[in-house]
Formats: C-alpha cells, sequence, structure tokens
C-alpha cells in the first residue's frame, strides 16, 4: 500500500456526507442542547486513479478529519461536494443555515498533478502546482431523504481555472435499529479552459517530449456518475463508513490523448472503507 494520500479523502467526502449527516442528525435530536465543537477524526484506506484521467488506482491511506464550531464554521474533509480527485475540502462556512438550505464560503486545496503520480504516464508533462481553491456551495434539502448540493470553486494558483460539481443523495431509512444508513445518486463536474489546458491538455512543448500529441482543451462537462455509501453506527462515537463511486469523464476531458493514451482511461473507479469516532 502506498503511502498516504490526502486527495482521497475528496472522494469519500462525495458519498459520505449525507450519510454522516443523517447519522448525526438522529444523535442531534437525544441532546438537550447543542455543544460548540463537534469533533469526529478517523481513517481508512481507498483506492483511486493515480491522477485525473488514468487507467490504474493506487490503494492509500484514507484521513477523516471534520471539527464543526457551533454549526457554523468547520475544518473538514467531508463537506465538499467536490468530485475531483485532486481536491480536498477544508475550511468553510455556514452563511445559511436551516433545515431547508445550507450555503456559504468554502476553500479546498487542489494537490495538482507530479509526475511521481506515475512516471511513465506523465513522462514529458508538466507539473501542476498545488492551489488553494476558493469558491461557494448551496446544499438544498426539500425532503428528508433527498439534497442537492452544488459548488462553485476558483483556482487562486496552480491551475487558475474554475470547477463546478453538482451532486444528488437519496437516502434510504435508516435500517438495523437506527444504525445502518445508506445514501446514493448521481454527479456531474465543469471545468472552465484553464483547468482543463492544465490537465488534459497537451502543449507544444509537451508534445515534443512526450508520447502525446499536442492538444487544447475547451471548457466542458468533465465528469458524470453515481456514487453510494453506507454509514454503520457501531457505537454511540465510532462508525463504519464503506463508499464507491464509478465516473465517466466526458467532453475536452474525454477527447485528451491523455485520456485516450495507454495509461488512461474515460472509466474513474473510486472504493474505500474509513473508521471514524466521534467526540462529542
Amino acid at each position: 500500500m502506498e503511502r498516504m494520500l490526502f486527495p482521497v479523502a475528496a472522494f469519500a467526502a462525495i458519498f459520505a456526507t449525507s450519510v454522516a449527516a443523517n447519522a448525526a442528525d438522529k444523535k442531534a435530536t437525544d441532546k438537550a442542547a447543542p455543544k460548540n465543537w463537534e469533533v469526529t477524526i478517523g481513517g481508512g484506506v481507498a483506492s483511486a486513479p493515480r491522477f485525473e484521467g488514468a487507467k490504474k488506482n493506487r490503494v492509500a491511506a484514507l484521513p477523516s478529519l471534520d471539527i464543526v464550531w457551533k454549526d457554523t464554521v468547520f475544518v473538514s474533509t467531508s463537506r465538499s461536494v467536490s468530485a475531483n480527485a485532486s481536491s480536498v475540502g477544508g475550511v468553510g462556512a455556514y452563511v445559511v443555515n436551516n433545515d431547508l438550505v445550507k450555503a456559504g464560503p468554502i476553500f479546498n486545496f487542489n494537490r495538482g498533478r507530479n509526475r511521481s503520480d506515475d512516471r511513465e504516464a506523465l513522462a514529458g508533462l508538466n507539473n501542476v502546482d498545488g492551489t488553494v481553491e476558493g469558491g461557494g456551495f448551496v446544499r438544498y434539502t426539500p425532503f428528508a431523504f433527498l439534497e442537492a448540493a452544488l459548488e462553485v470553486r476558483q483556482g487562486l494558483g496552480g491551475h487558475r481555472g474554475a470547477i463546478a460539481d453538482f451532486a444528488v443523495n437519496v437516502s434510504a431509512p435508516p435500517l438495523l435499529a437506527d444504525k445502518l444508513f445508506l445514501s446514493a445518486g448521481p454527479r456531474i463536474s465543469f471545468s472552465d479552459k484553464n483547468y482543463n489546458e492544465k490537465f488534459y491538455g497537451v502543449t507544444a512543448a509537451e508534445a515534443s517530449r512526450s508520447r502525446y500529441a499536442r492538444y487544447e482543451p475547451k471548457a466542458g462537462v468533465r465528469s458524470y456518475g453515481l456514487g453510494a455509501a453506507a454509514q454503520y453506527e457501531v457505537t454511540d462515537r465510532i462508525g463504519l463508513g464503506f463508499f464507491a463511486e464509478f465516473s465517466r469523464l466526458a467532453g475536452p476531458a474525454a477527447d485528451s490523448p491523455i485520456v485516450k493514451g495507454p495509461f488512461g482511461s474515460k472509466s474513474q473507479t473510486v472504493v474505500g472503507t474509513a473508521l471514524t469516532y466521534r467526540f462529542n
């Protein structure tokens, strides 16, 4: 197994957020009043693509962190809508926070891409510097079992591109004496020309020293897919989660010679499991 890879946590976020929220909401109803701090930590393992558009996956340690102050400010790997292999949910706040709508600013970290991710596949291609992505999110919950979420972010350095991620989660009624929570739903991601050029494009200089032909992608749908998650409450504090996603690269990303080449694939699969501990 390879060393810890933080971006894998972003995949867990896509599926685990809705499921974990249902479990946490149930616990909250048993409390007389909310606490100032809610802290959940944990870890596990996951299999995810080596880079965006890679054919091969890598197995890595999966860190999990969720710290919330007064149900307003959060530092978390599990509250981003991001469907990006490179992006990690980070710091945000609920400016609007009620049963129907939650919205506010969010800042993620995008680790970029490094030739060490796959030296053979990425030989001759430039590295993409890591950067903070700033933006905002909206979560709409018209029914207890249904949530729609949109997140839009702009790279402040590195790729300097814009990304929009949209996801829908449908949750099943709690099972096994309210200990098992299930969730699944579709997701779709869009990216602009700047983002696609960095991760899927091939410049003239790169083409001259790599196996890939020159390629200048435009903006468009980056991927679409389906994710699912299960969360089992072992005790009031300990949770065991499983998650999986299949996504398909589309548009300019799918047309990239990096994806069409021998080391690339339009099909991206992520599976993993994590054990968490809630302190409050």
